[in-house]
């Protein structure tokens, strides 16, 4: 299935950045080349390219124009996100429905299986940090105790005076 994904996602790159190419190679600096217009669309898959940059480019009374920019750029933002994201999570999917048929009840061999050991890995080294954080303010709390217990502070010395701008 990935294999087919990709495919699918690489030719709607190309097509996207070809027709950008052409209906605003022109106008605007970010489509002139097919390299800047396939750099322009990933920038506008992560949404740091908006449709005001196409917009204001356009000449006024150009509205024929501003009609194919309005149809370019927002039937390519529902084409990535919803057709590929929807393959995608079908393609999850369709793995934990192949581990659910298979009777397995081992959860790990599930995570391995859909999602593979990159999450475990996350997973585990997350917990480790925050064991070792834990571990570390716990320590900071006790000997902060002890030194109160044993009178090395005065009351003075571990009140603090608030944020001044």
């Amino acid at each position: 299935d990935l294999p087919y994904l990709c495919v699918l996602f690489v030719t709607f790159i190309l097509f996207f950045a070809v027709m950008g190419n052409i209906l605003f190679g022109h106008i605007l600096t970010e489509w002139a080349t097919l390299e800047r217009a396939l750099h322009t669309l990933w920038d506008a898959s992560m949404g740091e390219y908006s449709f005001t940059n196409l917009e204001e480019a356009i000449r006024p009374g150009d509205e024929v124009t501003r009609l194919f920019a309005l149809i370019f750029y927002y039937f390519y933002l529902i084409l990535m996100i919803f057709i590929i994201v929807n393959m995608i999570i079908a393609m999850l999917l369709d793995g934990y429905v192949t581990v659910k048929e298979s009777g397995s009840t081992d959860e790990s061999a599930m995570l391995r299986l859909n999602v593979g050991t990159l999450y475990s890995d996350i997973f585990k080294r997350s917990n480790r940090i925050m064991r070792r954080t834990s571990r570390f303010f716990h320590n900071q709390w006790r000997s902060f105790r002890a030194k109160l217990s044993s009178s090395e502070l005065t009351p003075y010395e571990y009140d603090f005076e608030p944020w001044s701008d």
